[in-house]
């Protein structure tokens, strides 16, 4: 769907070779990385790191396209998005769905930035900060870190990084963003130069905040997401 792009499935000895590369003059972020041995913490730091660095799409491998990347923004809106983010979970007025600490989450298995964008920065920022007092708080190394699964959606997951594009939102509106900005949402929104898709954009099927749960996919549907969840403690495939 994508022939005019190039697609990098990214190792662990390529992801110590790109950190190498991109942030040889960040020793906070280079040791730190280096170091952090919990694949889901190396996961979710990387998938940042790439986006600020390179920009472009990242997607999980449990993930599908069903559009063309082109297709994601709508036409008059191209010139003026730099970077596309999703709504994973919109409780509403429902009682809240297990497993979810927070009204709204934006999801981090597919997103999209230019280079250098600030929504970005702010998550990297986040993320180095966190995993240092994670580390501090359990009384550990950055090497030894074995956190819970809450602690990973908290530390380097779904909960930093919605955080920080309510951030980078209320900066670009120059008003504060929350979830009552957002919620309900079902059609594609800009904020400044962040494009918010709403639930099926890249969380169509799931058993929660409306999405679509009909034969085939939504009409709006631009990635399947599997749910393989395979970090996730005590999860059989």
């Amino acid at each position: 769907m994508n022939q005019d792009y190039d697609y990098k499935l990214v190792s662990s000895e390529g992801a110590d070779h790109f950190v190498r590369k991109y942030y040889s003059n960040r020793p906070d972020i280079l040791t730190l990385f280096l170091n952090l041995k919990f694949p889901v913490l190396r996961s979710d730091l990387l998938r940042y790191l790439i986006l600020e660095s390179e920009g472009g799409v990242y997607s999980d491998l449990d993930t599908a396209a069903l559009k063309p990347f082109n297709e994601w923004i709508p036409s008059h809106m191209k010139e003026k998005v730099r970077a596309v983010v999703g709504i994973e979970y919109d409780q509403g007025d429902d009682e809240p769905y297990v497993g979810m600490n927070e009204p709204l989450q934006f999801c981090q298995w597919t997103m999209a930035s230019s280079p250098g964008h600030p929504i970005m920065k702010k998550v990297v920022s986040s993320v180095v900060r966190s995993l240092q007092e994670l580390a501090l708080k359990n009384q550990t190394t950055i090497e030894a870190l074995s956190p819970s699964d809450g602690e990973v959606i908290t530390v380097t997951g779904p909960k930093v990084w919605t955080d920080a594009v309510f951030q980078s939102l209320s900066e670009a509106m120059a008003s504060s963003m929350s979830h009552v900005n957002i919620t309900g949402m079902r059609e594609p929104t800009l904020f400044g130069d962040i494009l918010i898709l709403p639930i099926d954009g890249f969380g169509s099927g799931q058993p929660h905040s409306g999405s679509w749960r009909g034969e085939g996919n939504a009409p709006t549907a631009t990635v399947r997401h599997m749910w393989k969840g395979s970090w996730k403690h005590g999860w059989s495939n």
